[in-house]
């Protein structure tokens, strides 16, 4: 840890802003399942993908970044969070009325629905990767079009 540490550290250096935030275990299970595997010695979990590395990756040259690309949610987020509303008139109303369907809590849009719970807003890339893992995965063979759809949702 302390090897990895020293990286950090270096590594801060060429950021203009970072955080930090610690997220509750409850809210955290996979997390939680890595590290009941790792503990156990069992590598084999159903919750958890795993890697074998060749190498520690402290030792690795590259550093993974983090974008947020632009999408359908950012006016949303803007005005829900900042109450920052575009310049001309029809966009804002148009944004207002659109607005009122969703909340922004914590650090993500859901979208208010009539008999589900809140609905999690998606990044366009998160998005595909969800749909594909649903379609790919364990549920994509055997399923309907509308139960597919139903479990995206979910």
């Amino acid at each position: 840890m302390i090897r990895y540490l020293e990286k950090v550290r270096k590594e801060i250096s060429a950021f203009e802003e970072f955080q930090i935030v610690q997220i509750l275990q409850t809210m955290n299970a996979r997390a939680d399942a890595l590290f009941k595997m790792a503990s156990s010695g069992i590598l084999e979990s159903g919750n958890v993908f795993t890697e074998i590395l060749s190498q520690p990756s402290v030792e690795r040259k590259e550093i993974l970044q983090i974008r947020e690309e632009p999408s359908w949610m950012d006016p949303i987020v803007h005005y829900l969070r900042d109450d920052t509303l575009p310049s001309d008139r029809k966009e804002a109303r148009r944004l207002i009325v659109k607005a009122a369907h969703y909340i922004f809590e914590g650090q993500a849009l859901h979208k208010r629905s009539f008999s589900w719970p809140l609905l999690k807003c998606l990044q366009p890339s998160v998005a595909e990767l969800a749909m594909r893992e649903v379609h790919e995965g364990i549920c994509g063979d055997h399923s309907s079009r509308k139960v597919l759809a139903h479990k995206i949702l979910r």
